[in-house]
């Protein structure tokens, strides 16, 4: 919640590991440069922890992890949680697969030990996505693990044939179809409740069935009838207007959809005396003697505490020189004023005749004293002051607080000492307070918000905070919200929670009994930020809410706490922590966070009301500061002071302002400082006694603040956070040092804030039930045949890598499923696997072969033709016919047949298209 921006997810590679996320430490503060861990299908989530080796250079760290359902985690939650891990020799350690199981919050936390030094560093968080891929390790192997990931996509493939998608995809249609119905029904009702806002107010219901409500005006009157329809929006509440809280805190309906902060308003407090405190608290620090403690709590009061008798005189006392004696005190009437008697007892002393009298003022018997003090007593130069404590052996010790103060002008209102004289002067400053406190680790102004359900106890939070030391132990244990405490009051502290941000709040704590185990009573305290316990309350009844009620929290760091009376075991449930003067009926916890809103300034006013904004994105500044020791001064003998221009000053004769070091003078005569008319100059006046030049003057001012009204207000963009809230009440509050009757701010909440819409928030439920539960079938349908997941397609790539076939019966290009570059492969080709030993296959993407082919003479089988003829081989001239035999020539033939066409040298086929992967 502090200033910075989280830079986007990224990994990087150093050597063989995969860095995630980098923590770097500075001094006491660690910083992530990634907040969200998103959903991961791996077994080795690596971290870097950068050390600051500047500050803590020898300390050896040591890191602890855990995952909590919530983002409010403190260190000492992820100590107790255990969880530690180890850290190679540069920082970088891995952290199990098994935290991306489910949507959560991982808390990183580092200790740094140095021999006996240890030291816990606010952790830092993680927002957890759950792995989509289940927790299975992969192998490490590569090889191994490409084989897992083939075989997954193919079972996943094989699982979901066309005869299972089909059914399951009319199923999808009509979910899908109910879900468009179901949004206009939400849109339609969401629209029918912002028109009602306009009315925003008091109501009443006019009809239950259909809801028809309507909502009381300004003027008292009742506007028109609404009709609210069957159901309503999705939203619990909705808009309902602008609020204003000079408290600190609002409490009301809400929903979970947040409250936004619309304007913040300037504010401020200046401590101012008059200078009639006589009395210097300082004088007389913390002293214990005789069994008793006399404690300066430093802002003016003493406590004092011990039991029994003083077992030796307890006396302790501050004398002022006679000079000292003179510049504080008057001759006339001298108060003394306490709130109680105390042992041991208060006193103020004159001494005088050379300490042979006095004149003694002390709480011993009454509250209050007075005497006169004769101006012959302050003319005696044996004369001198004294303050003290004083008890004697043997004396009962009567504890108790004081305030004390010591007058002889005024009326007898508490106010610091100051020296005598009015303040703010020179010599005790009153630095004035603003709206945004001082961060010096980013050197900003932090303005917190926080935001709470009704109950302020995390019965899963860290449950083990020992309430008098705050050290982490491991007594209490809880289990389906039963806390069960084996801390034994008669021999340990009560342990318990701790709580922050709760100083001026008045909270009320309860619980039951479900068990008293081995003991005989049940214990409940609070503890503030330190010493033993400042209220208790216990009982011996089973199952019967018991209570501290009406508890104002006096630090912003307290421990709500347990203990087993006479034994272990004792067993709690339903506790809660509610802000109010009585506790409530319980409700579980819901929630607890911080917002802070970062300025480079902080929002001022001035006490004419002219104050700093913030509102509707935009800041303005309309109060100005300037260090009266950045200005040359001219002198101002008029009035023995001296005077310089400042730049931007609205001239206002007498206007009003803030010094820290002067009062602000609205008529001339006394020390102070004035704002001058229609030439922007100030003026300070009665100091040339004290600052004789103007060179002296200029050398004194440096650090000393002006604060004053601007001619031309400023202007910057200044974004307003919207507050995390929790359905169906929500308490909010702002965290700042200003009281809370200083704090103005306005605020827009997601809810109707005067009444229960009982009948809204039954039907708002039902209805989110129902979208929820729709929501969820979509997404897993949607996710699983309608689209190809990220997860899918990053699988698929895996397994058919670069150079790999596809076949399909779709012509479409598989990169506009699965991405990566594909081509159409061997058109018009079948493919041959490769065969190095026949140099016609020897090599791949080898091409060959032919569609149709004519034979050759060569490629013709052998074969022969027939046919009959008769040849003489003699010669005979005898007979009839005679013949010899001559040699000739044969011209005879065989006739040619065929058509000498290709022929078709095609195998049996089926065509399908091929796709090649080349990128």
């Amino acid at each position: 919640m502090r200033a910075g921006t989280k830079q986007p997810y990224k990994s990087v590679r150093k050597g063989n590991k995969m860095i995630f996320s980098t923590i770097t430490q500075n001094n006491l503060n660690l910083a992530a440069d990634t907040t969200e861990i998103p959903a991961q299908y791996s077994n080795n989530i690596q971290f870097k922890f950068i050390q600051d080796n500047e500050r803590f250079s020898g300390y050896i760290p040591t890191i602890y992890i855990g995952v909590y359902d919530s983002a409010m985690i403190e260190c000492g939650d992820v100590i107790s949680a255990g969880g530690a891990v180890v850290v190679d020799g540069d920082g970088v350690f891995a952290i199990s697969n098994e935290i991306m199981y489910r949507n959560g919050f991982l808390a990183v936390g580092v200790t740094l030990t140095n021999n006996d030094e240890n030291v816990s560093l606010k952790p830092v968080i993680y927002r957890i996505q759950a792995s989509v891929g289940g927790l299975s390790p992969l192998p490490p192997d590569e090889g191994e693990w490409q084989q897992v990931v083939k075989a997954f996509v193919e079972t996943l493939f094989n699982n979901w044939s066309a005869e299972n998608l089909d059914p399951i995809k009319a199923q999808l249609e009509e979910l899908i179809s109910t879900a468009q119905t179901q949004q206009e029904k939400i849109t339609s009702q969401q629209t029918q409740i912002d028109n009602a806002i306009g009315n925003m107010g008091d109501y009443e219901i006019v009809q239950e069935d259909p809801v028809q409500i309507r909502f009381k005006k300004g003027d008292g009157t009742f506007g028109e009838t609404v009709d609210l329809g069957d159901g309503l929006a999705s939203k619990a509440m909705v808009n309902a207007g602008y609020y204003t809280y000079k408290d600190i805190s609002y409490g009301g309906s809400a929903s979970n959809n947040g409250i936004d902060v619309a304007e913040i308003d300037g504010a401020y407090s200046q401590v101012t005396t008059n200078g009639f405190q006589l009395f210097d608290a300082s004088k007389l620090p913390t002293k214990s003697q005789g069994g008793a403690t006399v404690t300066n709590n430093d802002d003016g009061s003493f406590t004092i505490s011990g039991s029994g008798n003083l077992t030796s005189d307890c006396v302790f006392s501050y004398t002022y020189s006679h000079e000292e004696t003179l510049r504080l005190i008057k001759s006339g009437q001298i108060n003394f004023k306490n709130e109680m008697t105390t042992k041991p007892n208060f006193a103020v002393q004159l001494f005088y005749e050379n300490n042979g009298k006095m004149v003694l003022l002390s709480n011993a018997t009454n509250p209050t004293d007075s005497a006169t003090i004769t101006q012959a007593m302050l003319d005696d130069s044996t004369s001198s002051l004294r303050i003290s404590f004083s008890g004697t052996t043997g004396q009962t010790i009567k504890a108790g607080t004081i305030k004390p103060i010591l007058y002889q002008d005024g009326d007898g209102t508490f106010e610091p000492f100051t020296g005598g004289i009015a303040s703010p002067n020179p010599e005790y400053p009153q630095e004035p307070k603003f709206v945004g406190d001082y961060n010096e680790g980013t050197q900003k102004y932090d303005i917190d918000f926080m935001t709470s359900g009704k109950n302020l106890f995390n019965i899963n939070g860290n449950v083990n905070v020992d309430g008098y030391s705050k050290e982490q132990k491991t007594t209490n244990t809880v289990e389906n919200g039963v806390l069960t405490c084996n801390v034994n009051s008669a021999t340990a502290h009560g342990v318990g929670q701790r709580l922050y941000g709760l100083k001026g709040k008045t909270i009320s704590v309860s619980a039951k009994l479900k068990s008293l185990g081995e003991a005989t009573l049940g214990n409940m305290y609070i503890y503030e930020s330190s010493g033993t316990y400042k209220v208790v309350s216990n009982t011996t009844a089973l199952d019967t809410v018991f209570a501290i009620n009406n508890y104002t929290c006096q630090t912003d760091d307290i421990v709500v706490a347990f203990a087993s009376g006479n034994g272990t075991g004792v067993q709690f449930y339903d506790i809660m922590v509610n802000y109010g003067a009585k506790f409530v009926d319980y409700e579980p916890f819901t929630g607890f966070e911080t917002t802070t809103v970062q300025l480079n300034q902080p929002l001022r006013e001035l006490p004419n009301g002219v104050k700093d904004t913030i509102e509707n994105g935009v800041g303005t500044r309309r109060v100005g500061c300037v260090d009266l020791g950045d200005f040359d001064y001219t002198d101002y003998s008029n009035y023995n002071g001296y005077y310089t221009t400042v730049g931007n000053l609205k001239s206002d004769n007498y206007g009003e302002a803030i010094c820290t070091h002067f009062k602000v003078i609205k008529s001339h005569g006394e020390m102070g400082i004035r704002i001058g008319a229609g030439n922007s100059n100030i003026y300070i006046e009665q100091v040339s006694s004290v600052y004789p030049t103007a060179s002296e003057f200029k050398s004194a001012m440096s650090g000393v603040k002006l604060f004053y009204e601007l001619a031309t207000p400023t202007t910057e963009q200044i974004t307003l956070p919207t507050l995390p809230s929790w359905y169906p009440y929500t308490d909010a509050w702002v965290g700042t040092e200003l009281q809370p009757s200083f704090v103005e701010w306005h605020i827009k909440i997601a809810g109707v804030n005067q009444n229960d819409l009982t009948v809204i928030k039954e039907d708002i439920s039902q209805l989110q039930t129902e979208t929820t539960q729709l929501n969820d079938d979509v997404t897993k349908l949607m996710g699983a045949f309608t689209s190809v997941t990220d997860l899918t397609k990053q699988l698929f790539l895996l397994m058919h890598r670069v150079g790999d076939i596809i076949f399909s019966t779709s012509d479409e290009n598989p990169s506009t499923i699965y991405g990566g570059t594909w081509v159409a492969w061997g058109k018009g080709q079948v493919p041959v696997g490769v065969d190095t030993s026949d140099s016609d296959f020897n090599t791949v993407e080898k091409t060959g072969g032919e569609k149709e082919h004519t034979l050759t003479v060569d490629e013709m089988p052998s074969h022969k033709h027939d046919f009959g003829q008769q040849f003489a081989t003699t010669s005979n001239l005898s007979g009839s016919y005679g013949y010899y035999m001559i040699a000739g020539t044969q011209t005879d033939v065989i006739k040619n047949t065929g058509g000498n066409q290709p022929h078709n040298n095609l195998q049996p086929y089926i065509t399908c298209y091929m796709w090649k992967r080349t990128a």
